[in-house]
């Protein structure tokens, strides 16, 4: 009957990770050959060579192996990290496996002096000796097993960490009323080396405007170049030591330790517009407005879209599904478009927060997701007449409009799909190829809709419907790794395009129609493409080396120009501002967080992160004169650690002493500063500290976080 226990240990484990019925079923299919062939094998090497063994050791011992033994190799994964991370696999895995045949073996002990203790010293020529003889090998084997489990309640705090947070609250009244309202526009990954050569083609008119009238040089960052630790540093001034945004896995909001711009402005009384800002998910209560930033949570865990074709494609990234019709009399192909993904709280209810780990389990869960949480999805049904080169996508229960007929390079309109009883998502499909031998297509990944989000990116809360009812579907962030695929670029880039120019049009509206002091808006369509077009812009890549693919001149053209236009987008933005800016009350700042540079090594050499970004400030208090040579106007090298103070000196507000930044007094006319002389404040948080949680990001944000590029070979991507 011992058979049995790695089936039971199987549904004993799925159940404390929370595994439903049908996911079960999925996960014995993968786990249960593999587990019965261990006890196979194991039940075979007693019989050969240790035909003695009792029954009762054999007993603790797969219960050892099966249960026990995958947390024992965690604890000693996690408490001797520090030791066995630098180790070589073919070290470090005999390690696991002697770790886990010990404290099976233990087990095994264990139940076989107990049920000696129990059944066999009544029995035995010396009944007290006997006795002692096991209960001194009992105490032995609790001994090794005891002080494991022990620590790992002491390690618990380095898994979720209490920290102190100094961001309560504190009304406080001004000194003087502030003379210029603060626009601040991020530009994400600007770097000099781009803009230049632009600047001098005309092709960025504002940006020279900028140049000319303002000041302008490099703005130095800090490593790691991680961009929600960036961002966070430039809006609260402190490094990320401090702040506590130090790395991708704790980039929420609520792990910042200080104070934010916004919140400053708040206890002052004075309105903030943030949008888009890194690691401003979930979004805060101030006053103002809010639309959170990246990293975001998703529905699902597909984080790049589909490739859906009536050919097999291989892809590295994208998921891939087989495009199956039936053809009628007149040669038409009629189908349904199945996916297959994985819903976030259905995975979020097995991983979230255990204590007791097994890793061989959270290693299938994790990568064979689809085939144990994943199910089909009908999306849509398709019909396409090669006769005139469309294919028209129908609604799933064929009911209502048609969602488009498309031809090439058409895109649908953003169209529900259920996901499951109370859980609906949007996406939309682009042509790629079509003609009589081949349809290819490209579906977005599953995003929530903006209107009624489950995860609320606005404060207040009724702005998400208010942006939704005047531009349509707002995405808060998409992944571009999925470009590595090549024929999905134009599509991806297009989804791309898509959301900055929504992200741009909320800024616009939220700039003109609503008020403020203090504006903020970040862009981030420059970074997304300089790491995966850095190279198609320098002509380090050719065309040849796309390979064999029916859209490859598209690709590459396209690829070509990404950079540009999205420099040249922002630069539009940028002269909306200054269109309807009042020189004499308003100030203008834009910064990166880092520049670009090229990759190393990596395959094709994506664009990598440099120390050297940019900033520019324009305004009546910067001493900038109308050169027509705009380089006269640049300035000294400054840090992203300067721009919380200066913003609060411009802003007539108190500057902390305790931030480590630079005034840049240098940039600022004698007539201003005699005008504002500087405030001070000792510190805007320490008096008011209280304890908090340190919250990891949950598993479709760091989903998300891998598709733009980072966790995943981000030392090369970072620039680190």
């Amino acid at each position: 009957m011992f058979f049995l226990i790695p089936l039971i240990s199987i549904g004993a484990w799925a159940k404390y990770y929370s595994i439903d019925e049908s996911s079960l079923i999925n996960l014995l299919k993968i786990m249960a050959p593999v587990c019965l062939g261990i006890y196979i094998i194991g039940e075979f090497l007693f019989w050969a060579l240790l035909s003695r063994v009792k029954p009762s050791f054999r007993f603790g011992f797969w219960w050892g192996v099966f249960i026990l033994a995958p947390y024992y190799i965690f604890q000693v994964s996690y408490n001797a990290g520090p030791l066995l991370r630098p180790l070589p696999a073919i070290t470090l895995y005999p390690i696991y496996l002697i770790s886990g045949l010990v404290s099976a073996t233990a087990l095994g002990l264990i139940t076989w002096c107990i049920w000696g203790l129990l059944f066999d010293a009544k029995n035995a020529g010396s009944p007290l000796k006997m006795a002692l003889s096991r209960l001194l090998i009992l105490l032995i084997c609790l001994a090794v097993l005891i002080p494991t489990f022990a620590k790992n309640r002491a390690a618990q705090p380095d898994l979720v960490r209490k920290r102190t947070s100094y961001r309560a609250f504190v009304p406080r009244q001004l000194e003087r009323q502030p003379s210029h309202r603060m626009i601040v526009l991020g530009l994400d990954g600007g770097d000099w080396d781009v803009i230049t050569p632009l600047v001098d083609q005309g092709k960025l008119p504002n940006m020279k405007k900028l140049m000319s009238e303002g000041r302008w040089g490099t703005l130095e960052s800090q490593t790691p170049m991680r961009s929600p630790s960036l961002w966070t540093s430039i809006f609260t001034g402190q490094p990320a030591k401090k702040h506590g945004i130090e790395d991708w896995l704790v980039s929420y909001s609520k792990n910042r330790l200080v104070k934010a711009m916004w919140n400053i402005c708040s206890e002052f009384g004075l309105r903030s517009t943030i949008i888009n800002i890194p690691a401003t998910f979930p979004p805060e209560e101030i006053a103002g407005k809010e639309i959170s930033g990246f990293p975001y949570p998703n529905l699902t865990l597909n984080t790049y879209g589909w490739l859906l074709s009536t050919q097999p494609l291989t892809t590295s990234l994208t998921p891939f599904s087989q495009l199956s019709a039936k053809m009628d009399a007149n040669g038409n192909l009629d189908g349904t478009i199945y996916v297959r993904d994985v819903l976030i709280e259905k995975y979020n209810r097995g991983m979230r927060g255990k204590i007791f780990r097994n890793m061989a389990l959270e290693y299938i869960l994790k990568t064979k997701m689809g085939e144990i949480y994943g199910r089909d999805i009908a999306v849509a049904k398709f019909k396409f007449k090669p006769k005139d080169e469309q294919i028209e996508i129908l609604p799933v229960k064929g009911e209502g409009a048609a969602f488009g007929t498309l031809g090439k390079d058409g895109w649908t309109d953003f169209f529900i799909v259920s996901l499951g009883p109370g859980t609906s998502a949007v996406a939309k499909i682009r042509v790629l190829v079509i003609d009589k031998d081949n349809v290819t297509l490209y579906m977005s990944p599953f995003f929530q809709p903006s209107d009624n989000p489950t995860y609320p990116y606005t404060f207040p809360k009724s702005l998400a419907k208010d942006i939704t009812d005047l531009f349509g579907q707002y995405i808060v962030e998409m992944s571009w790794m999925g470009v590595q695929d090549v024929i999905t670029f134009p599509a991806i880039r297009d989804l791309l395009f898509y959301m900055e120019e929504k992200n741009v049009q909320v800024g616009e509206t939220l700039y003109k129609e609503h008020e403020w002091d203090l504006f903020i808006h970040y862009f981030g369509l420059t970074d997304r493409f300089q790491h995966p077009t850095w190279n198609y812009r320098s002509g380090d890549l050719k065309k040849e080396a796309l390979g064999d693919i029916p859209n490859r001149d598209q690709v590459y053209d396209e690829a070509v120009g990404a950079i540009d236009e999205s420099y040249a987008m922002f630069d539009k933005w940028l002269g909306t501002v200054l269109s309807t800016i009042d020189p004499s009350k308003d100030m203008i700042m834009v910064m990166s967080d880092h520049g670009f540079t090229q990759g190393t090594g990596r395959e094709n050499k994506l664009g990598a992160h440099r120390l050297e970004g940019i900033y520019l400030v324009w305004g009546e208090p910067v001493t900038g004169v109308n050169h027509s040579d705009y380089k006269s106007n640049h300035a000294d090298k400054k840090s992203i650690l300067d721009i919380t103070p200066n913003m609060l000196y411009l802003m007539d507000l108190p500057v902390a002493e305790d931030l480590p930044g630079k005034l840049w007094l240098d940039l600022y006319t004698k007539e201003y500063q005699d005008a504002h002389k500087l405030l001070t404040i000792k510190t805007y948080g320490k008096e008011e500290a209280e304890k908090g949680t340190e919250q990891n990001v949950d598993r479709s944000t760091l989903e998300q976080i891998k598709g733009l590029g980072y966790l995943n070979g981000a030392t090369n991507i970072e620039g680190n």
